[in-house]
Parts: structure tokens; sequence; C-alpha cells
């Protein structure tokens, strides 16, 4: 990502990738407008709170390929990030709050 700043009012794809309990990846794409105040990004996601992209993570956001446009739901832009349950015995304070809900299985 080059400028910030192309960001705003685009169309921001979050893919959330994750293991199911077999072990095996399970992908989850989330995908909304993106809008940049004073250098901070937060994506506007249908039916969940806005998601906030920390500064350390606006470097991974690549523009998205005509090739993976509707599979990333027509978004200009992506970002993937790795999800995952919290261990047990671990305090949630460490960990971000996306507010996100995974899909439940069919």
């Amino acid at each position: 990502m080059k400028k910030i700043s192309n960001l705003h009012n685009k169309k921001l794809a979050v893919i959330l990738w994750s293991k199911d309990k077999a072990g095996e990846d399970d992908v989850v794409v989330y995908a909304g407008k993106a809008s940049v105040v004073h250098n901070k990004v937060t994506v506007s996601l249908k039916g969940n709170a806005n998601f906030k992209i920390l500064a350390e993570w606006v470097e991974r956001i690549k523009n998205v390929t005509k090739d993976l446009k509707t599979t990333l739901l027509d978004a200009d832009y992506c970002i993937s990030l790795s999800v995952g349950d919290l261990p047990t015995d671990t305090s949630s304070d460490k960990f971000i709050k996306t507010g996100l809900k995974w899909p439940k299985s069919k």
C-alpha cells in the first residue's frame, strides 16, 4: 500500500484465515467501505461494528487483481489476517476484539 489515503471510500476485503477442528484451513471474507481519518483505517462491515485496521497491518493491504475481484466481493483492496480461538488459560486482554462473527457451519 503506497498511500493510505488511496483507501478512503474504497471497498476493502478483510480475509480471515483460521483452522477448523480437523486442522484444515477455513476462510471467511468480509468487505466494506474503508474510511481513513488521521491516518487510521476503519472498515464499515455489514452487520458488524466498524473494523479497525491496525497501523502495523497497513503495509499488508494489497490491490485486488481482476481474477480475484468476484471472490473478494468486488473489493478494490484486501488484507489477509489469521484468527483463532483464545487458548483457555489465556487472558483476553492480550488479543484484539474484532467484533466479527465467524459464520456457523452448515
